[in-house]
């Protein structure tokens, strides 16, 4: 009978010793991943508010009559006297320098057209903005169309907005804002937000550069690539 009473008692122990196991590895896959999540939502929010500002910055020199810094590319007679005739407007147009803190930018697009009824709205075909960040690391945006407005300090970004930063963060929206005046981000169409062993796909997003915060808005989904292996 003691036998009996033996042998429970250490398959007990041994199924005790079993669960500690997965707990441990459950804990331990999950902290991986909750440090991936933290690095990567992180990342976002300081890229988001600073995305548009080189873009801005050549908007801000051009109607201001910087014409210097700007530098159009090479173009064919029929481009340069289209260009001539519409003075409000600007055929790929190019520029570089840098943002008060030294990182560098450089901004082009396909055309610039200052709106003829409205000065304070300046309309961009095929913006693309590059931006070195202060760890070392650059940060490229590309869309369709965007447009400025002076007057309010916000820009638009619309149709297959790309936003990828080189550590292997990537956000995709077809439409972004950018208020510079409150320093915020948002987009209200869905959004792919991806990085190393993660990705997240929401209905929108909010990043206030302020606050320091950036919400995915719902229905959202979180997808860990690899898995959280040991959980049942």
């Amino acid at each position: 009978m003691t036998g009996d009473i033996d042998r429970p008692a250490t398959f007990s122990s041994q199924s005790d010793a079993q669960r500690r196991e997965r707990l441990s590895r459950r804990e331990a896959s999950a902290e991986v991943y909750s440090e991936s999540y933290t690095k990567f939502v992180r990342t976002l929010r300081l890229v988001l508010p600073l995305l548009a500002a080189g873009i801005v910055m050549v908007l801000f020199l051009w109607p201001a009559g910087d014409e210097e810094a700007i530098i159009p590319v090479k173009q064919d007679k029929e481009m340069l006297k289209e260009q001539n005739v519409a003075k409000n407007e600007l055929t790929n147009p190019h520029f570089e320098s840098a943002d008060q803190k030294n990182n560098p930018y450089k901004i082009s697009a396909l055309r610039a057209v200052m709106g003829e009824k409205n000065e304070n709205l300046i309309m961009m075909e095929q913006p693309v903005g590059e931006m070195r960040m202060e760890n070392g690391a650059n940060v490229r945006v590309t869309s369709r169309t965007g447009a400025y407005r002076r007057d309010t300090e916000r820009f638009y970004l619309n149709g297959a907005v790309d936003i990828t930063h080189d550590r292997g963060y990537r956000l995709q929206s077809e439409e972004t804002h950018f208020d510079l005046k409150a320093k915020l981000a948002w987009s209200d169409v869905d959004v792919t937000a991806t990085g190393p062993d993660v990705s997240i796909s929401a209905k929108g997003l909010k990043a206030d550069n302020e606050k320091g915060t950036l919400l995915f808005t719902g229905p959202a989904t979180l997808t860990l690539d690899k898995g959280l292996e040991g959980l049942e």
